[in-house]
């Protein structure tokens, strides 16, 4: 009944805290085309333990997020709920991985031709929808 809800919940959240952890199952199970296109193809829009909210990225699989969902409860034992949403313009893992790389080029072609300027490069995007949360906030 109710209880066995609250065990469940509990235990999703105390394994499963983050969308990192999410990624770590399926790295577990070495399943790396899931992954990729999980890092490739998920705007994160929400999450919570049991409950994953994306909006593709182009070019995403269409069955994503139901062969997402039916992994992770093959492997975890707990039903997830995976669900499509529009609108979500944050980066993909991928992407925010590209961009870091990018920055640190940046960064470091900056420092080793001037000594002077200070320069700072800003990463965040006034276009992205705030109920996004974003790769970039997932690990924390």
């Amino acid at each position: 009944g109710n209880t066995t809800l609250a065990l469940d919940a509990e235990t999703l959240a105390s394994q499963y805290p983050t969308f990192e952890s999410v990624l770590e199952v399926i790295r577990k199970f070495r399943d790396m085309k899931l992954l990729i296109d999980v890092e490739n193809s998920i705007r994160l829009s929400s999450y919570m333990p049991g409950r994953i909210e994306f909006t593709p990225a182009e070019n995403s699989p269409t069955d994503l997020a139901q062969r997402l969902g039916k992994l992770l409860q093959n492997w975890t034992g707990f039903r997830w709920a995976i669900t499509v949403v529009s609108n979500c313009s944050a980066e993909t893992i991928q992407e925010h991985r590209n961009a870091e790389e990018a920055q640190l080029k940046r960064s470091s072609f900056s420092s080793e031709h001037s000594t002077h300027r200070n320069t700072k490069i800003s990463t965040s995007d006034p276009q992205k929808t705030p109920s996004c949360i974003g790769i970039d906030r997932v690990n924390k």
